[in-house]
């Protein structure tokens, strides 16, 4: 092929990526959880319509596909420099701490700016009252471009070669690292969960205020990079030869990283760490069109942002609880006919009254008095602010705490009194951070019929373990390392080792904090299948509404300790969201379908 081949190949594959930009951008307009039609999405966007699809459209939908295109594009383009200038293929823009410091800067804003340490203890109207989400923004974007000003100052005081430049940014970037887990140590539960969260990559806090100042950076970022296109080009060669070339290659990798890192510190502080985009996107253009700056930064941007794109469209169309989002598993036989505990006419009754807990002899209750009733083959959802006590209520249910007062009871007999093993047959537990250790996936689910086996398993236990296997679509996996196995493929294992424990109460403690939207769905899906074929009840807590909405049978909305509401499905009001969460939130009705919708201040 000759050049003039090449040169409109190369045009044909940036014109593709930016027609695949153009095409995901529509889409991304158009999927979601409310269910709107084509025509709705269409007039919503343009201000006409239904006042909540138009707020869905101009608020929420619109703004986070702007952060897509902006965020994807501009920490593409950084990964693409910071390999060039550093001639390291597995450098990003995480290599000088950036992120790192971001999340120190952001945790340092929620914890001890907002109220969260121990000075003011778990007072959420404390804590609410000094948060600012902009200022932690702003303090983690401080903290994110002085540390690469630490990095690249601690470079020039020796030898300002890539090797230095990438040892410093790992050094300063532990050292954050360190940082953060000092200051979330002193931490109280409110501030620590905010800040957790925080650090999770989400486009749904964008705002076009932020994508306002992402897009200034991240375009004069990039024109730059194209203007020095040709010295690139030559760093190719290496250093010493770009040298002798006329490049200045000290200073052009100082200020390149200095960009680059600034770029990348701007996107970070507003919507969290998104770390796969700086590192996949570069790699895949070199592959296309080869490592002439020219193109591979223009085709870099674009590919940036087709791939957040499609991440954010594959995870929210797969979880919109639509037909098309829906994968089922094959519907199988119950896993276990354990006829006497899950018989259909058999009504299980999982009863907690009066339930109060404190942390320490003189700590202030964190449960007051918890009244709580839930049916086998109903699936309930705790729902609350963090800090509410959701998980010292979860604690309490599994024995891992004591209450202080009041009784638990499942079909009459207080749970509270079992032996640990007799409470394990009782009662399966799926926890936030699964671990399974270096096991077979096999042996990893066997693990949940240690309640019921001695010192060594018997072929009972062998056989429900193989069943569950089979009756779940693990069967094939059965040998593999779950350190192998992709984050939706071990939320099945979680689920499968937990069923084979037989229990009669399944509880789930945020069991989609932190999965996908795609993960997210299987998980919720194959707890109700659990309930429907079991007939064993289900206690989850979740922090999206929506999707508590969709998947639940009832709800208890848990607030100063005590247990607000109790109601089904179809009596969750607004007024008690608002009592719970905020005045922020209102209850709409799109399609016939309940939805949650959070009205920003101002």
């Amino acid at each position: 092929m000759g050049a003039d081949g090449a040169r409109k190949r190369k045009i044909a594959v940036i014109a593709a990526l930016a027609a695949a930009v153009l095409l995901l951008a529509l889409l991304e307009l158009l999927v979601g959880s409310s269910g709107m039609s084509v025509r709705q999405c269409v007039s919503a966007l343009f201000g006409s319509g239904d006042s909540a699809a138009v707020r869905i459209m101009q608020h929420i939908r619109l703004p986070r596909l702007l952060a897509a295109v902006i965020a994807g594009a501009g920490l593409s383009v950084s990964g693409l420099i910071m390999q060039t200038v550093l001639g390291n293929p597995m450098a990003s823009p995480a290599t000088l701490g950036v992120s790192n410091a971001a999340v120190f800067g952001a945790n340092l804003s929620i914890i001890a700016l907002s109220g969260g340490f121990l000075s003011t203890g778990n007072n959420l109207t404390s804590y609410t009252a000094g948060a600012d989400p902009f200022a932690t923004s702003a303090l983690a974007f401080v903290f994110a471009a002085g540390s690469v000003l630490v990095v690249l100052a601690l470079c020039r005081l020796r030898d300002f070669s890539p090797n230095v430049v990438v040892l410093a940014g790992i050094a300063v970037g532990a050292m954050w690292t360190a940082a953060t887990t000092v200051l979330q140590f002193y931490a109280t539960d409110v501030g620590l969960s905010a800040a957790v969260i925080w650090s999770f990559g989400d486009l749904g806090r964008a705002t076009y205020r932020t994508d306002w100042i992402m897009l200034a950076v991240v375009a004069a970022g990039t024109a730059f990079f194209l203007l020095l296109s040709w010295r690139y080009n030559a760093l190719l060669s290496g250093g010493d030869t770009a040298g002798t070339l006329g490049v200045n290659v000290a200073l052009l990798r100082f200020v390149s990283l200095l960009t680059a890192s600034v770029m990348t510190a701007v996107c970070v502080s507003f919507l969290g760490v998104i770390g796969f985009v700086g590192i996949i996107c570069p790699h895949t253009v070199k592959r296309l069109l080869g490592q002439d700056h020219r193109w591979s930064i223009p085709a870099s941007a674009l590919s940036g942002s087709l791939l957040l794109l499609l991440a954010d469209v594959l995870s929210r169309s797969l979880g919109s609880g639509s037909a098309g989002g829906c994968h089922h598993l094959p519907a199988g036989r119950a896993i276990f006919p354990d006829h006497h505990l899950r018989a259909k006419g058999d009504c299980r009754m999982l009863t907690v009254e009066q339930l109060t807990y404190r942390y320490g002899r003189r700590g202030e209750p964190v449960l007051r008095g918890v009244d709580l009733t839930l049916q086998s083959g109903e699936i309930g959802i705790l729902l609350g602010r963090n800090g509410s006590g959701k998980t010292t209520l979860f604690k309490n249910l599994l024995g891992i705490c004591a209450p202080d007062s009041g009784s638990i009871r499942f079909d009459g007999q207080e749970l509270t009194s079992l032996p640990r093993r007799r409470r394990a047959q009782c009662i399966a537990y799926v926890p936030q951070d699964i671990r399974f250790g270096e096991l077979t996936v096999f042996d990893s689910v066997l693990l949940g019929r240690l309640s019921r086996f001695g010192l060594q398993t018997g072929p009972a236990d062998r056989a429900a373990a193989a069943q569950v296997l089979t009756d779940m679509g693990l069967a094939p996996l059965a040998d593999r390392l779950v350190t192998e196995l992709s984050g939706g493929e071990r939320q099945k294992v979680a689920i499968a080792r937990a069923l084979v424990q037989e229990p009669r109460l399944l509880v789930l403690d945020e069991p989609t904090g932190n999965l996908d939207v795609s993960n997210e769905h299987l998980m919720l899906r194959e707890a109700k299948k659990a309930a429907q074929e079991r007939h064993i009840a289900v206690l989850s807590s979740l922090h999206d509404l929506n999707q508590a909405l969709a998947f639940g049978d009832r709800f208890f909305f848990l607030k100063d300790g005590v247990i607000r509401y109790a109601v089904t499905r179809g009596a969750v009001t607004e007024d008690m969201l608002r009592d719970v969460f905020g005045p922020e939130l209102r209850l709409a009705e799109v399609d016939g379908e309940k939805v949650v919708l959070h009205l920003r201040a101002g």
